[in-house]
């Protein structure tokens, strides 16, 4: 196997995704799939002491919402700490 370290190594999907024609993960249909959207304060360090789900809930092709005490069952802490 030669060394690839310093090489020049083309790279066989840039002509399909300069033109448009590159395909994703994303891109690939697959059924029954859900997608997740997460929602964050807007301000920082601040205490969140109510959501109110029911409207988000109500939306159409919502099919849960889940908070953090939905989510605490399978959390090693309570805190939701990002990692940079």
């Amino acid at each position: 196997m030669p060394a690839l370290i310093g090489s020049r190594v083309p790279r066989l999907e840039d002509e399909a995704l300069l033109r448009g024609r590159g395909r994703f993960v994303d891109d690939v249909p697959v059924s029954g799939v859900l997608h997740a959207a997460f929602v964050r304060s807007p301000h920082p360090h601040a205490l969140i002491r109510k959501v109110s789900i029911d409207v988000a809930a109500a939306l159409p092709g919502v099919h849960a919402v889940l908070t953090l005490d939905d989510l605490q069952p399978v959390l090693a802490q309570r805190r939701m700490n990002r990692r940079s």
